[in-house]
């Protein structure tokens, strides 16, 4: 029995290793663009991440991008990976690989050192194998204000990122 959890948990740690992005594989690219609006002005200089969401270990950090003085952005990453990113393959345990956005913003009521984040998954069909994506995911115009409070995570943190 106790082989056997050994067994497992040795496959586990591997799976982990190789689908981290950056490891091994193949490189897959993946770019996305938007306007962020804050109670209905153009949100400047907020932070936007773009990571590869894994299921069971942290996720990956491909890029970051802050918005511009009129609140646009455009976010490219890279990631290699020993599966497709979004697509579930053979695997000891499933992992959901998805690239997503993130945007960091102190729109609304947060407490000093608090931030509001807003995610975006991006669909499958805007990842390109290679180092350079083909089509850009238009997240479009992002409005955030208290009414998404409820629905975005919200984080705390000591000192500024």
């Amino acid at each position: 029995m106790i082989d056997k959890i050994i067994v497992i948990l040795f496959i586990v740690s591997i799976s982990n290793i190789v689908n981290s992005c950056f490891f091994l594989g193949k490189k897959q690219s993946v770019k996305a663009r938007g306007q962020v609006f804050c109670k209905g002005v153009p949100y400047k200089n907020t932070l936007i991440k773009l990571l590869e969401e894994d299921s069971y270990t942290s996720d990956d950090l491909m890029s970051t991008a802050h918005t511009d003085n009129d609140g646009y952005f455009k976010i490219r990453g890279v990631c290699k990976q020993f599966t497709k990113i979004g697509k579930k393959y053979f695997n000891i345990l499933i992992f959901n690989l998805d690239p997503k956005i993130e945007i960091f913003h102190r729109c609304g009521r947060f407490t000093r050192g608090c931030y509001g984040i807003l995610t975006l998954k991006i669909p499958y069909d805007y990842v390109t194998k290679g180092s350079e994506a083909r089509k850009w995911f238009e997240a479009g115009n992002i409005k955030l204000g208290p009414h998404l409070q409820r629905y975005a995570k919200i984080k705390c943190i000591k000192k500024n990122f």
